[in-house]
């Protein structure tokens, strides 16, 4: 998978900007809302989760292979995706869900989730979540939410993927 630098800006009007360069130079920018709101924490979960499952082809990694974000919006919605994009969109909504909301899931509640991604998919391989890879997704959010929400106004969080 090649390379992704990722950068999340927090705009001095409040919002924030999600801008993705892919190895070949190209570039990919989009609005995520507030830089207070959810949508800053659901793009990290999603690196998160992403990073620490190994998803090559969830949302970031389509990204990397030259998918535009728009192309999540077009219609279809999640039947067009691949699989793991799928899967990678599930268990991070549900991530950043939790995040977002100060409620913590039960790891069945989060393995539920993940299999409801394979509904209709039998060749998408789900991965059983265990206590200790939930407790390293949540630690790996909180960190990137720690840096984020610390970051001053102006300023961007740059991160790598894979």
């Amino acid at each position: 998978m090649p390379p992704l630098t990722i950068r999340i800006k927090k705009k001095s009007d409040g919002n924030a900007v999600l801008a993705f360069r892919r190895a070949d130079g190209s570039v990919d920018t989009t609005s995520i809302g507030r830089h207070d709101g959810f949508g800053p924490i659901h793009d990290l979960a999603h690196y998160v989760v992403e990073t620490k499952l190994g998803l090559e082809n969830g949302f970031l990694g389509l990204i990397s292979q030259g998918w535009n974000v728009l192309d999540f919006e077009k219609p279809g919605g999640t039947s067009r995706l691949p699989h793991e994009a799928v899967l990678a969109e599930f268990i991070a909504g549900h991530l950043s869900l939790e995040a977002g909301a100060g409620q913590r899931f039960s790891v069945d509640q989060f393995n539920e989730v993940a299999a409801s991604a394979a509904k209709n998919r039998l060749d998408l391989k789900v991965p059983k979540l265990t206590p200790e890879t939930i407790r390293a997704l949540r630690s790996g959010l909180e960190s990137l939410m720690r840096r984020w929400f610390e970051l001053p106004t102006g300023e961007t969080l740059d991160l790598q993927f894979p």
